[in-house]
């Protein structure tokens, strides 16, 4: 048993180092960027499962895309008047902040001059003319002025090697007019003396903004973008390092100036957060801004979803460009349709309206005058539409005609929505018998939207609608009020586009947006350390090493595929969607494959040599359906030995030694063979294992290699057996001239070692003990009594329910002080004995009881009657020569019935 425990922990152990050394392999792999790419693959993964997350309502981009391309030209002929324009207008529609994820490097090459300014001046020379041509950075140095909310992007060339030597002597020397521009943006970096000792991304250039610009910002950030080894982007520069100075990346530097926290303020804690202390956000509320940054001064960026998702609002430069008029229109008839509804008298006499507009705290002009004419004549054909009222073409002024148009149209699509409210606009157009798309566009998202938002309300009507609808969505100037925006390009072609989690040409412009929603949201994603995954990893090693080897393939493959998809979905819900923690996947999941798959390889070598050896121990002594057994249960076999209740059999051919002399050896050999044939068959017929053969002698052990509960039972069977098939064998043997074999066995059932013996370069399977020697004792205690098969009490115990058997004696064997009964095994029980040998058996048991009392006259006569029953019954013989042998000579008066044998 100790050699087996050996041999199955020295299998452990091997087990488990092949799963530590896996995992210590996937370990360094991780290293490599082979390794890195599927991680990052698997993490991007990760979002589109998750999908999109709420983004906050407050942020928003203005895109330069291929509609503002077309309308306003190529974009290297663009002028910066048209970003003022655009600035003016954010103004009018009050968006609290704009960064540009553009550059404003270089001074502009043209002069403008404007109408109103010729009109204004008080012109009597040349000069007087020169002075009121303005450059366009004039013009947008104004805007930015006027507007007070503008954060500017900037550039810079990063270290070709981040060595602080290197980049300190390759540093390129700054301009005089970057020297100046960097003196006015003192609130926009910090110094950091110890620049040397960090990990923090280094950079030997700078392309600022132009500095008349850079004065009247709130703020200037770092515009680039960093790429994985995959040309992805995952990751935000949240800060750089340059000229011993550290900056901000344009998402940080808006999110200072939203809170009204000066950069130079923030505490930067490399490889741990960039802190932004004692802000506040624009209700009021305290801001206390804690960001997790890697040691190189990058966020993981929590990318909301799509570029184009509808939780993410964006629109185009020229739909600023163009909307504005009308979004103030629809603001102004908003207020005027409230009025009316609440003072129907203000739709006759605007004078009254006036009064009642006073108070929405809009500016009155033109505008608001004719709003106010279109919204009252809307209302009154509403009001006649909804009376029945139905008009001629004639009958109405042209501009007139179509207001009545709209409202009927508009009437008609709230009425199809309320009932269908799921169809869609090319759907609702087919039911209004419409071909042309866009004459129910504007009617259709604006209706949805009011539909969407509770329904329409009374201070909706009339439904004329001035509000703007671009790509589906039905804009007001709520949807820029205090908004955070964004503007940079996004068309197709430009530079500025790459491949992130959800899209691979995602523009680069959402990437501000995302990392300033990561911040404003406290949406931070973190990742785990090495030395954390490098744990995880090794963990799921041991696992493989302890588990896989206790199941089978198929139920190993199953409970490792359980494992792996266990372990996918807590990296997926629990850490990155719940915890929004990066844990490494790929690396934990080739632990898994590759040391399931070597530890399979490693068992299926490591059975396949145990089979052999099974195969080559037992085949000599079992059939071979015992060997197929042991081969699938091999731990039913303790090769190195153990202690067992097992039954040993001893077969000895009766006076093997005269009839040997009468053969030739062939002759002999050839007897010899038939007889073991035979009797081989019917031990391996009970599963018994043939422990050996010496000449004429069998040995024979049942309950092992493969334990059954009723091997005792099985050894008496192959002994009534084997008696059968001598019958058969003696009258064969007769009729060929042979000698005729009797064949004595004795059988003993008790504890006794079983396993591996002998020499390390030659074992047997074998059982030695006491109890094997008492076996062997019996098979030759028969010659005493004239009988065939005999066994102890401690087999009889286990069998005598099935087999008919009689007590023989108490037998004190040479060597063995404590005496042991022992019975002769007749016949199976359910096959009875003949009725002369039962009467014998009868006779000669009330004789036992007569002989064990001393009462020898009586025991005479029970046994001569015995005799007569059956005149071949031995037993009875020999008591009946015991019991005159005692009559004559009695044993002393101690004498307790035990037969003490001399021999053998």
């Amino acid at each position: 048993m100790a050699e087996k425990e050996k041999i199955s922990k020295k299998k452990t152990a091997v087990q488990v180092s092949i799963g530590i050394l896996v995992s210590i392999i996937v370990i360094l792999f991780s290293l490599s960027s082979i390794y890195q790419f599927f991680e990052l693959k698997l993490y991007d993964f990760r979002f589109i499962v998750r999908g999109p997350i709420h983004m906050n309502k407050n942020i928003g981009t203005i895109d330069i895309d291929a509609a503002s391309l077309k309308e306003e030209g190529r974009y290297q002929d663009w002028t910066r008047d048209k970003y003022a324009k655009i600035l003016r207008k954010l103004k009018e529609l009050k968006a609290r902040m704009v960064g540009f994820d553009i550059y404003f490097v270089e001074s502009s090459s043209s002069d403008l001059i404007k109408k109103e300014d010729i009109e204004k001046a008080d012109i009597r020379s040349k000069e007087d003319v020169l002075v009121l041509f303005k450059g366009y950075d004039e013009v947008f140095r104004d805007a930015i002025l006027d507007y007070g909310g503008v954060v500017l992007g900037q550039n810079f060339m990063v270290a070709d090697k981040q060595d602080p030597e290197w980049v300190k002597y390759n540093t390129v020397e700054k301009t005089p007019e970057k020297e100046n521009t960097l003196k006015i943006m003192k609130d926009f970096y910090i110094d950091y003396p110890d620049w040397e000792k960090t990990s923090i991304e280094k950079y030997m250039d700078i392309e600022p903004p132009r500095r008349m610009l850079v004065e009247v910002s709130k703020g200037v950030g770092y515009a680039q973008t960093i790429s994985d080894i995959d040309g992805s982007v995952r990751r935000y520069p949240l800060v750089i390092i340059y000229d011993g100075k550290i900056f901000p990346a344009l998402s940080l530097a808006m999110i200072c100036e939203y809170i009204g926290v000066k950069f130079r303020d923030a505490t930067i804690i490399p490889g741990k957060k960039v802190i932004l202390p004692d802000g506040k956000f624009p209700d009021g509320s305290p801001a206390h801004i804690e960001i997790p940054i890697d040691k190189y001064g990058r966020m993981l960026v929590n990318w909301a979803g799509d570029y184009w998702e509808k939780n993410f609002f964006h629109i185009s430069h020229i739909a600023v460009n163009n909307l504005s008029n009308l979004l103030l229109e629809e603001k102004i008839a908003r207020e005027v349709k409230k009025i009316f509804l609440k003072n129907p008298s203000t739709i006759e006499d605007e004078n009254l309206f006036i009064e009642e507009f006073k108070k929405t705290g809009i500016e009155i002009n033109e505008l608001v005058s004719e709003v106010y004419a279109l919204v009252a004549g809307s209302k009154m054909l509403e009001d006649e539409i909804i009376n029945g009222t139905e008009f001629s073409k004639e009958e109405l002024p042209p501009a007139a005609w179509d207001v009545y148009n709209e409202i009927r149209l508009n009437h008609k699509i709230l009425d199809i929505l309320q009932k269908n409210p799921d169809l869609s606009l090319e759907e609702t157009a087919q039911k209004l018998g419409i071909k042309r798309i866009s004459d129910v566009r504007r009617s259709y998202f604006v209706i949805k939207d009011f539909l969407s938002k509770g329904g329409i309300k009374p201070e909706d009507h009339p439904l004329y609608f001035f509000s703007p609808e671009v790509d589906g969505r039905v804009l007001s100037t709520d949807d820029f009020k205090d908004k955070v925006f964004f503007y940079g390009l996004t068309a197709p072609g430009t530079w500025d586009l790459n491949p992130m989690p959800y899209n691979h040409r995602y523009p680069m412009l959402g990437l501000h947006a995302n990392a300033f929603n990561t911040i404003l949201m406290n949406n931070y994603l973190r990742k785990w350390s090495f030395w954390q995954n490098a744990l995880v990893i090794l963990l799921f090693g041991l696992l493989m090493g302890v588990v896989v080897p206790r199941f089978k393939p198929i139920t190993g493959a199953i409970i490792i595929i359980g494992i792996l998809i266990l372990y996918l979905l807590i990296a997926q819900f629990l850490f990155f969607e719940k915890e929004r923690t990066w844990i490494d996947v790929f690396g934990p999941v080739l632990t898994i494959i590759i040391g399931y798959t070597t530890i399979t390889v490693y068992n299926f070598f490591s059975e396949e040599k145990e089979k052999k050896m099974i195969r080559g121990i037992f085949s000599r002594y079992v059939t071979k359906s015992v060997v197929d057994q042991l081969i699938k249960h091999p731990e039913m076999v303790k090769l190195g030995g153990e202690k067992k209740i097992l039954t040993v059999f001893f077969s000895d051919v009766q006076g093997f030694t005269t009839i040997s002399e009468k053969l030739t050896p062939e002759e002999l050999v050839s007897l010899l063979n038939e007889y073991l044939t035979a009797m081989t068959h019917i031990v391996l017929r009970y599963d018994g294992m043939i422990d050996k053969y010496e000449g004429d002698a069998i040995m024979a052990v049942f309950g092992a290699p493969v334990y059954y509960e009723d091997h005792a039972l099985r050894a008496c069977y192959v002994s009534l057996d084997m008696q059968k098939e001598l019958v058969k064998l003696r009258e064969k043997w007769k009729q060929e001239g042979k000698p005729q074999l009797y064949v004595r066995i004795g059988l003993n059932t008790g504890p006794m070692v079983v396993g591996n013996m002998g020499a390390m370069d030659r074992l047997d399977y074998t059982v030695m003990g006491d109890s094997v020697n008492l076996g062997s004792r019996l098979e030759g205690a028969n010659k005493q009594y004239g009988t065939f098969i005999m066994i102890s009490e401690y087999t009889y115990e286990l069998v005598k329910e099935h087999i008919e058997a009689r007590f023989l004696d108490s037998l004190r064997v040479k060597g063995k002080a404590q005496p042991v009964k022992v019975y002769e095994v007749l016949e199976r029980k359910e096959n009875g004995l003949p009725e002369n040998k039962k009467k014998a058996v009868e006779l000669f048991n009330r004789g036992m009881e007569c002989y064990l009392s001393r009462k020898w006259d009586e025991g005479i006569e029970f046994f001569q009657n015995a005799l007569k029953a059956d005149e071949k019954d031995s037993p009875s013989k020999v008591y009946l020569e015991r019991c005159r042998m005692y009559r004559e000579n009695p044993p002393p008066e101690d004498w307790d019935g035990v037969y003490i044998m001399t021999t053998k």
